[in-house]
This record gives structure tokens, sequence and C-alpha cells, in this order.
């Protein structure tokens, strides 16, 4: 019998990048008249690595967020014989981790983490390269992820990294929001700079007024002197606090009922004018021992009187003297129906991760009853809103 060579196929497979599926490819002999006289099913088997979550490279070895994101972005589970690490440029943070599960080392999650205070957090890009490989460091392939780095100044009190300053602008947009690179009162009082500052730097941190459904900030205005929030709507159908997370950047959330809780010692709890401590009488991981200090200004918009507006200063007691764990909360108070006029300037409505109509309030009494009261009160949707975020809990936080 006679064997001829009739030809040489030369197959290259390029890197079967993880995650992408058994592939086939097929080479088939034709005669002349277009008969196939054979066929040969080549079997790409997929890569070794499993992975699931968020992380794709079907398309390509890199992945970019192309936004701020933190938390697990996927689980790899690693056939014996293989390691992953992770790989930083130089002078880049250890932002991300590769952490076992309970099942052990064959398993690795990969977790986004965040920096409190991150001075470059001003929306850079961060990148990391993840290395699969032997053991022996042989067979390497290469995936590279990358996010942008955003962040808001916070202080840590009473359980949470409460945000600094309220929002505005757009609500879920970071380039709109008082950054830490860009945060006026990095070391010094916030409640003191708040009673002292010019009207310009006052108006600049104040942030705006909101409704739920609508993630543009309302801001105060000035017509035939009476004052507004610009934009607000005489008819609100969306729950804001049925918007915990949707009406903020992405890694924050709205507080809930609880964490304005712990801050007083009751629903209704009078704060005086004058500092004092008290136990904000819950029990276990939710106790703590609060120092609470006011102060107020009167506010005037060309030539035109607004009203007194409310600082409201709360520390744990132990941190007094530690300008970065106060927790100074205020607002422009808020309008409670269309038209101009319509503005209780020291009501503080805050929007409250709860679900339903009830909303954390600071009702400021400046020149009579001796006091304010924070309370839990139902408020309709038509009511304006300030937002103070908190981060909400990551599992990795870098230094």
């Amino acid at each position: 019998m006679w064997r001829y060579k009739l030809t040489m196929v030369n197959v290259t497979s390029r890197l079967k990048r993880i995650g992408m599926p058994l592939q086939y490819s097929y080479l088939e002999s034709l005669d002349s008249n277009g008969v196939m006289k054979g066929r040969i099913v080549l079997v790409f088997e997929p890569n070794p690595v499993q992975i699931t979550g968020v992380l794709s490279f079907l398309e390509d070895t890199s992945y970019d967020f192309d936004r701020y994101i933190d938390g697990e972005y996927a689980r790899l589970i690693l056939p014996k014989g293989m390691k992953a690490e992770l790989e930083f440029g130089a002078g880049e943070d250890q932002w991300a981790i590769l952490k076992e599960t309970e099942t052990g080392s064959d398993t690795l999650r990969l977790l986004g983490g965040w920096k409190p205070n991150d001075p470059k957090a001003d929306g850079r890009k961060q990148v990391v390269t993840l290395k699969l490989s032997n053991e022996d460091g042989s067979d390497m392939e290469t995936y590279t992820i990358s996010r942008l780095n955003y962040g808001l100044p916070v202080v840590e009190i009473a359980g949470n990294w409460w945000c600094k300053y309220n929002l505005k602008g757009t609500a879920n947009d970071f380039n709109d929001q008082i950054l830490v690179s860009a945060d006026p009162v990095k070391e010094d009082s916030l409640l003191d700079y708040l009673k002292d500052c010019s009207l310009e730097d006052l108006k600049a941190v104040m942030g705006d007024q909101y409704q739920g459904g609508n993630l543009e900030g309302l801001p105060l205005t000035l017509s035939d002197g009476k004052f507004e929030y610009s934009g607000f709507k005489s008819s609100v159908s969306v729950n804001i606090n049925a918007q915990g997370k949707q009406m903020v950047p992405s890694g924050y959330e709205m507080p809930s009922d609880n964490d304005f809780r712990r801050l007083v010692a009751s629903y209704d709890y009078k704060l005086g004018y004058t500092s004092v401590v008290y136990n904000n009488m819950m029990t276990g991981d939710d106790s703590y021992r609060i120092i609470y200090n006011h102060g107020n200004r009167a506010v005037t918009v060309d030539e035109t009187s607004y009203g007194k507006i409310g600082f409201y200063d709360f520390c744990q007691e132990a941190f007094i003297d530690d300008n970065s764990r106060h927790l100074v909360i205020f607002g422009w108070g808020h309008q409670w129906e269309a038209g101009t006029g319509k503005i209780s300037t020291d009501d503080i409505i805050f929007a409250t991760n709860t679900g339903n109509s009830n909303s954390w309030m600071m009702e400021g009494w400046f020149d009579s009853m001796g006091g304010n009261w924070f309370k839990r009160t139902g408020q309709n949707n038509v009511k304006s809103r300030t937002i103070r975020c908190k981060k909400s809990p990551v599992e990795y936080i870098y230094k």
C-alpha cells in the first residue's frame, strides 16, 4: 500500500484564558469535487483554573472596572500543582488581596480593598497583575485588573466610618463630591470651621437637598427675596429611604436607623447647647459613651436673611482630643412643599436606609426651649433630605 503525504498542518494555540469554555476545531480533507475524504477534530481543553464572579477574561487578559469597586471580585479554583500571586507596580498600594476560603488553599477569593482617607483616592487608576503558574513558576500566565480609586473623607465613630460631608451635585458621582484630597479641614476642628468660615466656603461644604428618584441635588436659591431649593418637585412617588445604595457613590450607603440611634440615648433625644457626655443606652457592640458639642450661625445670602443653621458634633468620649474622630452633622434644613419660602432652616431631615417613611431628624430650637431634639420620625416623600452617607462594610482595609 502506498502512502502519500498530501499536506502538513501546523497548529498553534494561543493562551486559553481562564473562564473560556472547551473549544473544537475541524480539519477537513476534500477532493477536487469537494467531497470530504476525511476529518480531524482538534480539541482545545479549557484553562485548568476555574473562575467565578464579576471578573471576566473572555475578551482579553485585562479587565478594567472603570469605576470604584471593592469587595469580592472573583473566586479562583486552582488545580493541584498551581499557584496564584498578585504583583503591584512600584509605588502602588496593595489594594487587592488573595484570600483562602474555608474549603482550603485550592479556592482563592480575590478581594478589592479600601483605604480610609487615602490622599491618592482622587480618581486615578489602580492596577494589579494576577499571575498564575505551576508551583515552580513555570508556564506563567498574567492577567491585569484595574479600577478607579475614589474616596470620601471619613471619620470613625460608634461602629461606622461616617462620611465627613453631605453629598452634593449628582449624588452617586464621586467627581461632584468633596474627595479626601480636597478636604478643606484635614486635621483641625470641623465644628470651628463651620462656625467661622466665609459664606462661600460654607456653601461649598454644606451639600445639597435631595428628593427620592432624583440623583441631582437641589441647590439653595433665592427668588424674589425668598428661598427655595431649585428643582424641588411637588409630587414624589419614590421613597428616598428605599434607595440606600442607589443615591450614593459606589462603596458607600445611607446610614441605617440603628446607625443614627447609636449617636444618642433614645429615639427622641434632647441635646442641649452646652457640651455633654452621655451613654447611648444601648447594649453589646452598640454601646458607646458619646460626647456632644453644638454650634450655630445666622446665614445671610445677598443681604437676605436665611435664618440660623446648626452644627452637631458627636465624638466617642475616649477620642475627644482627636479631631479626626469627630462626626459633625449639619444641613440647610429642609423644604416641605413646592414654592418659595417653604423652608424650615433649623430642621434637618436625613435620608435613612429604612425602606419606609421613618427618617432621622435634627429638630433645632435655637431661640427657645433650651436645646435640640435628634429623633426618628415619619416623613412624607415630598420633603427634601440631606444625604450623609457612610462607608459600606468592607472586608479588606489596606494601609
